[in-house]
């Protein structure tokens, strides 16, 4: 994409935020050497979202139908377009060690990574193109809002492996269903 990038990321540690200042300022610098320019490159600070098993596969569908939404490369055509993970999930000689594609595959009906299920996964993925009311049913219209994608049970247990402190700024940060949380919490504690 041309203004934005969107990367579905698995941390074994607590440190995307480590991770993402390295990856922002090594391609801002980079960017700017290239270019003989300086000053910011990216608008903001970046959107991170916490994702359930469930919600990872139809994040993966979102992120792979980018360029298509976009009108950069048509469904039929997304192994073509190198600018997106989908390339690298088709040809398995061309993938990164890190990418790992069960995710996508196994939300499109618990396709496997063979020729014969890519091509399925392009074909759903042409399909859910095609298709707004499923789009609409997997989240796609609401996909960048909120703090965390999945089952109810998902959001409510994540708040209480989480510290104080980060609590109080995922709160202040708008994220209505776990301020409500955080309020029943603060309530018990005082009460």
């Amino acid at each position: 994409m041309g203004n934005h990038y969107h990367l579905c990321l698995e941390t074994p540690r607590p440190n995307l935020v480590e991770g993402m200042r390295w990856l922002q300022s090594t391609f801002a610098n980079r960017f700017n050497r290239f270019r003989k320019a300086n000053g910011h490159v990216f608008q903001g600070r970046y959107k991170a979202l916490l994702l359930d098993a469930e919600a990872l596969g139809n994040v993966c569908h979102y992120i792979h139908l980018n360029p298509v939404r976009a009108g950069i490369v048509s469904s039929e055509d997304l192994e073509a377009h190198v600018d997106s993970s989908f390339a690298q999930l088709w040809d398995p000689r061309k993938r990164w060690t890190t990418l790992k594609s069960q995710a996508s595959l196994e939300a499109a009906s618990g396709l496997r990574d063979t020729p014969a299920g890519r091509r399925l996964y392009r074909d759903y993925l042409s399909w859910l193109a095609a298709t707004k009311l499923e789009q609409n049913r997997l989240g796609f219209n609401a996909m960048s809002r909120g703090w965390a994608k999945g089952t109810n049970e998902f959001k409510k247990g994540v708040p209480a492996s989480l510290p104080e402190k980060t609590l109080k700024t995922i709160v202040e940060a708008e994220a209505s269903s776990l301020r409500e949380y955080a309020w029943e919490k603060w309530l018990r504690s005082a009460l």
